[in-house]
């Protein structure tokens, strides 16, 4: 009987022990240090620099002749599938062709176009990574240009110069369509490529089409690079970090 005794008191003894102990652990409710925020912050808005080369198509030249054209815009970036782009360009467009006659009129066979245009463009994503993006490009635009011959001369007044009665507008649409690439750097900034069809709406860039042997609106074609610049930054999301509990001490 004594030893029964004796057994029960020993277990109630350790029960006693181990319940004090677990009462005296303390714990330290503490942010875990070693968590870490690795989302990156958004560019919804970007700024656009940049430079082309441009090669016309048309009665005297197919795509031959390169000149230069410089570009600004503003990207949209905020969606996943289709972003847009507004810009502005202006540069020159040339052609030539020494040997250039036709029957019945003498065209001019050299001429040099400046052009400014205001165009807005939707860019269809095929690829959208943090860092990088490939995208098909289609727009609209307002396309003006003021055609000179080899000794600077304005040929839109100079009637001679065309079959008779011909006039044309120097105010034209035309619809860009391109494939281009982007890289981001972690901070927004970035370079880019895009090549473009301009399809302008006209057959006079040139100053030639009742004289002219080709049929159909005089065309360009772009290869641009640019760089571009963060207008607006959005902030990576801040999430509550997690909560671990650790022991800092245990009485026996």
């Amino acid at each position: 009987m004594l030893k029964k005794i004796c057994l029960i008191s020993c277990f109630f003894c350790l029960v006693g022990a181990a319940r004090a102990q677990d009462e005296a652990e303390v714990y330290d409710l503490r942010a875990d240090s070693s968590w870490v925020d690795r989302s990156r912050p958004t560019f919804p808005i970007l700024l656009e620099l940049g430079i082309s080369g441009n090669a016309y198509r048309g009665d005297l030249s197919n795509y031959q002749k390169w000149s230069a054209c410089y570009h600004a815009g503003i990207r949209f970036n905020r969606s996943r599938l289709i972003n847009s782009r507004l810009g502005i360009s202006f540069g020159f467009i040339t052609g030539e062709n020494r040997f250039y006659d036709f029957p019945g009129g003498t065209p001019n066979n050299f001429f040099r176009s400046s052009v400014f245009s205001l165009d807005y463009e939707l860019h269809i994503n095929l690829i959208k990574r943090p860092t990088f993006s490939v995208y098909l490009a289609q727009g609209i635009g307002l396309f003006r240009f003021q055609v000179r011959n080899d000794e600077g001369e304005d040929l839109f007044n100079r009637l001679d110069s065309r079959a008779d009665g011909e006039t044309f507008a120097n105010n034209v649409f035309f619809l860009p369509t391109g494939i281009g690439a982007n890289y981001f750097l972690k901070n927004g900034y970035g370079i880019g490529l895009q090549a473009n069809i301009l399809n302008t709406q006209t057959d006079y860039l040139d100053n030639i089409s009742e004289w002219g042997l080709q049929n159909g609106n005089d065309n360009v074609l772009r290869f641009k690079f640019y760089i571009y610049a963060p207008l607006k930054i959005i902030p990576p999301k801040t999430f509550s970090p997690p909560r671990t509990r650790r022991r800092l001490y245990t009485h026996n």
